[in-house]
């Protein structure tokens, strides 16, 4: 069977895991001439792998893998999967970019929580929640295991930071400046004009359909 038809999105949300990109992406999606296509390197990755046909695919084709002919595109792209996105889409620097970074304690707080949640729930939970879901309550996490994913998440945050400062068209922004201290729905207004300002787009509210994370067994992260 051939490979499906890709198109690379015109704009990259480069991070690790847990740092809010689909956050991000949610919010610059929600501008009448930006359109998202989520985590569509990795679900093409499965594809070619045969991992899931297509019928595991909650969107169709064309949805995940074309760009949309009237708009920004985004596509979300994790660290772990740029060797797989440079061998078949050429190199990285040749992309835009918004480089997206997080307190590592936060997220490795985040993927500990999620291991949590998702080994006592099982299918019943999900990593991400719309604002008028109701998330289950969170279970305990190991915080050993927390303190030890926070060092790989320093090392990768700074390989990729040491890299991209030769690359040519990159914007590098922190999850904290985009939400500040509170569950916003909205990026906060300062971010806002940082952002379209790198994406040559007008001026408009960029608001979100999830849920900020942040907050574990009731208590804020300490940023």
């Amino acid at each position: 069977m051939n490979p499906p038809k890709f198109d690379v999105p015109q704009l990259i949300i480069l991070s690790r895991q847990r740092s809010g990109t689909h956050f991000l992406e949610s919010c610059l999606a929600s501008h009448p001439k930006v359109r998202g296509r989520g985590e569509c390197f990795i679900r093409y990755k499965k594809r070619l792998l045969g991992i899931i046909t297509p019928n595991d695919i909650p969107r169709r084709d064309w949805v995940v893998f074309e760009n949309q002919v009237d708009r920004l595109n985004i596509g979300i792209l994790m660290y772990d999967h740029v060797p797989f996105f440079e061998l078949h889409f050429g190199p990285l620097r040749d992309h835009k970019i918004i480089h997206l970074l997080r307190n590592p304690v936060a997220i490795a707080n985040s993927e500990a929580q999620k291991l949590a949640n998702r080994e006592y729930y099982k299918e019943g939970y999900a990593s991400h929640y719309r604002i008028n879901q109701t998330p289950p309550p969170n279970r305990p996490f190991d915080p050993r295991l927390a303190e030890e994913m926070c060092r790989a998440i320093r090392q990768d945050q700074t390989i990729f930071a040491e890299r991209l400062t030769t690359y040519p068209r990159v914007l590098t922004i922190t999850y904290e400046s985009i939400t500040g201290n509170c569950h916003a729905s909205n990026i906060l207004q300062t971010a806002a004009e940082t952002l379209l300002n790198f994406l040559n787009l007008e001026p408009h509210p960029l608001s979100t359909t999830l849920q900020k994370t942040g907050v574990f067994l009731g208590l804020p992260i300490a940023h």
